[in-house]
């Protein structure tokens, strides 16, 4: 559909059962799919929405039984007003919905995290359907210093130490053990006891923005400074800090406190996985300009390419 039209009308579409697929040009200024638009077309996989998009008829998707997804582009959605029609996914085969986070905070769609159970929403009239969101995760590290102690099937190892050969954590197999230098000037610091009865049982560093357990939830140590005692800020000296990825976003235990491990789509570990070691310096060199530069669109550009 070519990039100046702005708008399908009601029933454009309506019962068009050899119609598969349709593929919106770019820079596409699409505002508005009408009523019915689609409803018993013969839609099928996936339908990329632009990110002009304000509005979806009621019953646009009605009966496109072979269509399973949809995908919003950024900024889809988001304008003032924006909305999705009455039963506009009613009796389709969706269950899954793409998007970037401004369109699942505007629509306030819920996105399943990978280390609890699955999250549905409905949409459109339509239940059952998982939300992915798109964003790339910030690069903000998450990572430990050499020595922190992680319990493996072997007991407790030195992160560094760490040896996907031969460690498992919670009987899951290792992939990588990341490095990183964060461009930060501090890191916490939790002493012993800090969140509870030997909860960590001595003291512990990790980066910022490291989750861990805390009153029944995932927590940024960060935030945990203002609400624990004996969790501080410290300088950070530059040292290289450690962390560990697995196959899925999970959990591992350090010092008994309950930490996250890498998350398999942060860019840390998907540079960390790369063959070439050449390509893979120089991307580590494009992401820690980007971070000092604070340059979100050359972010997310390099993150695309990896």
């Amino acid at each position: 559909i070519p990039n100046l039209v702005t708008s399908i009308g009601q029933y454009a579409f309506y019962g068009c059962s050899s119609l598969t697929s349709v593929t919106f040009d770019q820079n596409s200024q699409l505002t508005t799919i009408g009523g019915e638009a689609f409803r018993g077309s013969g839609l099928s996989g996936s339908i990329t929405i632009p990110t002009s998009l304000t509005s979806i008829g009621a019953y646009a998707f009605d009966w496109c039984s072979s269509l399973t997804s949809v995908s919003f582009e950024s900024g889809s959605l988001t304008a003032n007003g924006s909305s999705i029609g009455t039963n506009a996914f009613e009796s389709s085969g969706i269950a899954t919905v793409n998007a970037w986070t401004n369109t699942i905070q505007a629509m306030g769609w819920t996105v399943s995290d990978s280390t609890t159970p699955p999250t549905y929403n409905t949409i459109g009239n339509k239940s059952g359907i998982t939300v992915v969101d798109l964003t790339p995760p910030p690069p903000d590290p998450i990572c430990f210093p050499k020595g922190t102690p992680v319990l493996t099937n072997l007991g407790p190892i030195a992160i560094e130490k760490l040896n996907p050969d031969k460690h498992t954590i919670r009987g899951k197999e290792i992939v990588a053990i990341t490095q990183s230098r964060p461009l930060q000037k501090h890191i916490v610091c939790f002493e012993k006891d800090a969140l509870s009865k030997n909860v960590p049982s001595q003291q512990t560093l990790c980066s910022m923005e490291h989750k861990v357990f805390y009153q029944g939830k995932m927590t940024k140590a960060r935030n945990l400074v203002d609400l624990c005692e004996n969790v501080t800020f410290v300088p950070y000296n530059g040292e290289t800090l450690f962390n560990v990825l697995l196959k899925k976003h999970d959990k591992m235990m350090i010092n008994n406190l309950i930490c996250e491990t890498l998350h398999p789509e942060n860019i840390a570990a998907k540079i960390s996985t790369m063959k070439n070691g050449q390509k893979k310096n120089k991307a580590i060199q494009e992401l820690t300009k980007i971070i000092k530069e604070n340059n979100v669109p050359e972010y997310q550009k390099l993150y695309a390419s990896l």
